[in-house]
């Protein structure tokens, strides 16, 4: 599996947060942004479904020392197939990934090249090691960008990209079929990732403007009948009426974002223990803010486990924390 490589650490973290999900195992990092795992079987194809940091998920066919020693012996497809080459660091000098899809093209037995199209896909990574994969999932067939704030119907300047709202969503380690809370929802971005990998989104907002628009960009998704609450997170258990599993949200600071005229600090002050009694025992709660000295009154009633400094550009750096609530 590899990772995209604008954010090395936050991706290590969302992969193991979903190999705990399908119970995997011997996570290791074969170069930078590269990493082998053992997994259940279907659950290479659950993680590819997941993610939001994945480059490239494969099933490992073989691994050597070297292209030259990998085991090809066996090598065989049905149908169409394309070989492409990943050269991650420590590859040897003057590797190139043309010369490598050539040479283990030619070994494969059965099939026919289409390199437009391809039903199969076998992708080999070089770098101290070599690594022969069938792959499941490929970014560049990504539909995040669709999901772009520019692209729904109703939007605010401050929003996470899908992408690290999905990674954010996964780092609370919630299933398929659980309850996952936004109780910052704003314009719903987290709710839609949510709702994406199969859990089921709850959200609240303080505005019932922005309420009403995350309602109406869920729906623009396909995800109908999501309950968004309009209220406060510190009355999170009223509003919800049950526990949910997991928490993930992007809390409101900045100059274009509501506080109700608090301050960031004291929005999450406030809604601290009202967040901790709608968690289940053993969930967790996922979230970036710009300062961690922001989540600090999270750390009473929750522990922290998790964080991750992304710098975005030279003013701001999202810190990404978890917190994990006893049992």
């Amino acid at each position: 599996m590899e990772v995209i490589g604008e954010d090395a650490g936050l991706g290590r973290a969302e992969l193991a947060a979903l190999l705990a999900v399908v119970q995997g195992s011997g996570m290791e990092e074969v170069a930078p942004l590269a990493f082998r795992a053992r997994v259940p079987r279907g659950s290479a194809e659950e993680i590819a479904r997941r993610g939001g940091l994945m480059r490239h998920v494969g099933l490992e066919l073989s691994r050597a020392g070297s292209v030259e020693d990998l085991d090809l012996t066996t090598l065989a497809v049905k149908g169409t197939f394309a070989v492409r080459a990943t050269v991650l660091a420590g590859a040897p000098a003057g590797t190139r990934s043309p010369d490598i899809e050539r040479a283990v093209g030619a070994l494969v037995k059965g099939g026919r090249v289409d390199l437009l199209d391809p039903q199969h896909v076998l992708r080999v990574f070089v770098g101290e090691t070599a690594h022969l994969t069938h792959e499941v999932y490929d970014r560049a067939l990504d539909d995040f960008e669709e999901r772009a704030v520019k692209h729904r119907p109703f939007f605010k300047p401050v929003s996470l990209h899908p992408k690290f709202a999905r990674a954010l969503v996964n780092l609370t380690q919630v299933h398929d079929g659980q309850h996952l809370l936004d109780p910052f929802c704003g314009t719903g971005g987290v709710l839609i990732e949510a709702g994406l990998v199969g859990a089921r989104p709850v959200g609240i907002d303080a505005e019932p403007e922005t309420a009403a628009g995350a309602r109406k960009n869920l729906e623009h998704f396909g995800l109908l009948g999501v309950p968004v609450h309009e209220g406060r997170a510190k009355d999170a258990s009223a509003l919800v009426g049950h526990r949910v599993s997991g928490i993930a949200t992007d809390p409101p600071y900045g100059q274009s974002a509501s506080t109700l005229k608090m301050g960031a600090r004291a929005v999450i002050e406030e809604s601290a223990a009202g967040l901790a009694e709608v968690l289940e025992s053993g969930g967790r709660v996922a979230l970036c803010v710009p300062d961690p000295a922001m989540a600090e009154p999270l750390e009473g009633p929750l522990v922290r486990e998790l964080a991750i400094a992304q710098r975005v550009h030279s003013s701001l750096t999202r810190h990404y924390l978890v917190y994990r609530k006893g049992s």
